[in-house]
């Protein structure tokens, strides 16, 4: 806790945190908000390679393309205690209703909120294993914060559903109020815009490490949605929540500063060489890209492109275009590219679909850092016989069970297909190591992480194989 913050909410936090589980003994290992944050992102430019770190992720709201109003949001957790806020307007805003995980494998079984106008009880809780009529908390609206404890962390995020808020104003009492952030302009508007506006003088944020869980907030610490803040106020004031009034989807052009509704109409609707970010959800769509640029989705972990057996992302006769970022499943090809040149691939997940990767009559395209999982076809198939592609790299990949693989390598079952030819292509790199086949782990009589044997995929082999999964 800062020192100029009012020793009142240490109290508040001892009192009410030790009647409830320790959260001393909560898990200490936090779930990356994307996978993506892990791995450095090499992305292609005309005239060579440039090499960038993608800013703070905002793990934003989409479009579900399947149900008209409705918008998915992640609110990563750990487990314990979690201090987080519902960013959306709720169809149902009971609980435990409006926090459960739409994925089914994250649970909690306690929500806490402050409120400073709740006279002696401040402190309203919903038990899960509490007779309904012990509660004092049983609603969550989009301007509350609230902690939260997560009994079963699953994938470390809560899917919910909802409406976007429009402009939210949320009136703050002197002293401490517990509130979320329900705004589109997510990781614009910092800690100090806050103040500024409110007249107050403390923020607290979410701190897993610390005793009480929180930490005081520097000025320049951008307010991101999902998360819940301590606000202190020296008196009554109210806080209009900054919105961007022009956000009309969850695809956005940073070079024109334009939204879209779908990942199609953000490509069509850019120019040579701009740079498109796709929001968390799932995108019911077959993407065609016909110039030059880059897509990024936030986090293959949560951003999902579902083409229903038509190829996933296609690519025809075009040069310098970047994929990060997706999950691309129940495709028929996850992405295809033909006649291109310098295509750079890279921590995505391509599954379920009739084949992962596709590359005809391509040159210096990379695949990496991707995970290949349960194709019923090859995992990544480079065609082409005397036209093939050439001087192409896939490295660093995991391959799962793809073209009926198992756990124990057979040849008509290879995970991946090169038919190059002339040799050029490169399924090892630099360190030397390759990729990890699940089919293909041993033996390691050196224990050195490689097989001593390599990897067949065709025409050209991986010298390098991993007997251990990347990333």
């Amino acid at each position: 806790m800062g020192k100029n913050i009012p020793v009142s909410i240490i109290s508040i936090l001892i009192i009410s945190l030790l009647l409830l589980p320790s959260i001393s003994n909560c898990e200490r290992d936090v779930m990356e908000a994307s996978l993506d944050q892990e791995l450095p992102i090499t992305e292609y430019t005309e005239g060579g390679e440039s090499t960038s770190q993608p800013g703070t992720l905002v793990v934003s709201p989409t479009d579900n393309a399947g149900g008209g109003n409705a918008t998915s949001f992640y609110v990563p957790v750990v487990g314990g205690w979690n201090l987080v806020s519902v960013p959306l307007l709720m169809a149902n805003g009971t609980l435990p209703n409006a926090l459960e995980d739409l994925d089914g494998d994250t649970a909690w079984d306690k929500a806490l909120w402050y409120s400073p106008s709740g006279g002696q009880n401040r402190w309203k809780e919903y038990c899960a294993n509490w007779p309904a009529a012990l509660d004092s908390l049983s609603t969550v609206g989009c301007s509350m914060g609230l902690w939260l404890n997560v009994t079963s962390a699953g994938d470390g995020l809560i899917h919910l559903e909802g409406n976007l808020p429009g402009n939210v104003t949320i009136p703050l009492k002197a002293g401490w109020n517990l509130v979320g952030y329900p705004s589109q302009t997510d990781g614009s508007y910092c800690v100090g815009a806050l103040k500024a506006e409110t007249g107050a003088t403390a923020v607290e944020g979410f701190d897993q490490a610390a005793v009480y869980k929180t930490k005081l907030l520097d000025d320049g610490r951008p307010m991101k949605r999902g998360e819940g803040y301590w606000v202190y106020s020296p008196a009554d004031s109210t806080w209009s929540v900054p919105n961007n009034d022009g956000f009309n989807g969850p695809v956005h052009n940073l070079n024109k500063n334009t939204y879209y509704a779908t990942i199609q109409a953000g490509v069509d609707d850019a120019n040579p060489k701009d740079v498109i970010v796709v929001a968390s959800g799932t995108f019911y769509e077959a993407v065609t890209i016909s110039k030059s640029l880059t897509l990024r989705g936030v986090a293959k972990a949560t951003t999902f492109i579902q083409a229903n057996s038509s190829n996933g992302i296609s690519i025809s006769g075009k040069n310098w275009v970047n994929i990060s970022g997706f999950t691309v499943r129940a495709a028929g090809c996850g992405l295809q590219a033909s006649s291109c040149n310098y295509i750079c691939v890279q921590n995505c997940t391509f599954k379920l679909s009739a084949e992962g990767v596709r590359m005809g009559i391509s040159r210096w395209c990379t695949v990496k850092y991707c995970d290949l999982e349960n194709n019923t076809g090859y995992g990544v198939d480079l065609l082409g016989g005397y036209s093939s592609c050439q001087y192409c790299q896939v490295f660093h990949n995991n391959f799962w069970f793809n073209n009926g693989a198992t756990t124990i390598y057979s040849s008509p079952h290879i995970q991946a297909y090169d038919t190059d030819m002339f040799y050029n292509n490169n399924w090892t790199y630099g360190d030397p190591i390759g990729n990890f086949w699940r089919d293909w782990t041993a033996p390691d009589a050196n224990g050195d992480g490689i097989v001593d044997s390599p990897y067949v995929v065709g025409f050209l082999d991986d010298w390098a194989p991993r007997t251990a999964p990347w990333h």
